[in-house]
Parts: structure tokens; C-alpha cells; sequence
């Protein structure tokens, strides 16, 4: 009878391991959708007040561009955890913020980004803690 190496034995122990462990090296980006603007006074109550403009596109990385809209969320799937990411913001087809992010820097892979309607920010959280993002995974 011959004997298996024990590197062979390492190798095929690992491989049910390998498919587990490239499903959890992504993570994901859910965009909420930003506030309808009107032409009533901006103020605590109505911050999408003022009659501004919130045609935003998002990009991260070199995924396809998101027109973010005013009723759903948008899902930007299949980031390497380990990864730097570029975020770009255009307003109106012109950059308007950008800014770069590590999923190390929050608790999940599961993350929000989200516009600030009266201070008119956009900001990244953990998608748990959000407000307005309803992305399905």
C-alpha cells in the first residue's frame, strides 16, 4: 500500500476551505436613494428643501456608473475586503467628492453609503447602523 504525502493530505483538507474563504474576501456597497428636491424652504423638517439639485451618479472603483435615484437602493457587489477602494461622486455630471475606503475600517461587509440632505454630505457606514439603505444582501 502506498503512503499519501502528507502535503498532498495539507492540500486536499484545504480545498473545501478555498470556496468558503472566496465568498468572504468580498464585500458590498448599497447606495440609498437621495431625497426628492423641492422648492419649499430647506429646514430640520424638509432637507431636501431649497430647490437643489440631487442628480448624483456614484462610481466605486472601476465598477459601472450608479444613477442614484429618488425611491431605490442600488447594490455595488463583489469588493475584495482586503482592497483600497476609490469612491466618485459626480453632481450634475460634474465631480462634486471622492474619497477612498477599506472594509477593515468598519465592522461589516456590508456597507451604506448615504446622502446628508440638508448638510449635503455623503457619508459610509456599517450598513446595520443606516439610515434608507434596502439592499437585499
Amino acid at each position: 500500500m502506498k503512503r499519501i504525502p502528507n502535503v498532498l493530505i495539507l492540500f486536499l483538507m484545504a480545498l473545501p476551505l478555498s470556496g468558503f474563504s472566496k465568498e468572504e474576501a468580498t464585500g458590498f456597497v448599497c447606495i440609498a436613494p437621495v431625497p426628492k428636491p423641492n422648492d419649499r424652504p430647506i429646514d430640520l423638517a424638509n432637507p431636501g428643501g431649497g430647490n437643489r439639485s440631487f442628480n448624483f451618479v456614484v462610481q466605486i472603483d472601476n465598477q459601472p456608473k450608479v444613477v442614484v435615484g429618488h425611491e431605490k437602493s442600488w447594490l455595488v457587489a463583489d469588493l475584495a475586503l482586503n482592497d483600497s477602494h476609490l469612491v466618485r461622486i459626480f453632481r450634475d455630471g460634474k465631480p462634486y467628492a471622492s474619497f477612498r475606503f477599506r472594509f477593515s475600517e468598519y465592522k461589516e461587509k456590508k456597507l451604506c453609503l448615504w446622502f446628508r440632505a440638508l448638510y449635503e454630505t455623503w457619508s459610509l457606514s456599517n450598513s446595520s447602523s443606516a439610515v434608507g439603505c434596502k439592499c437585499d444582501r
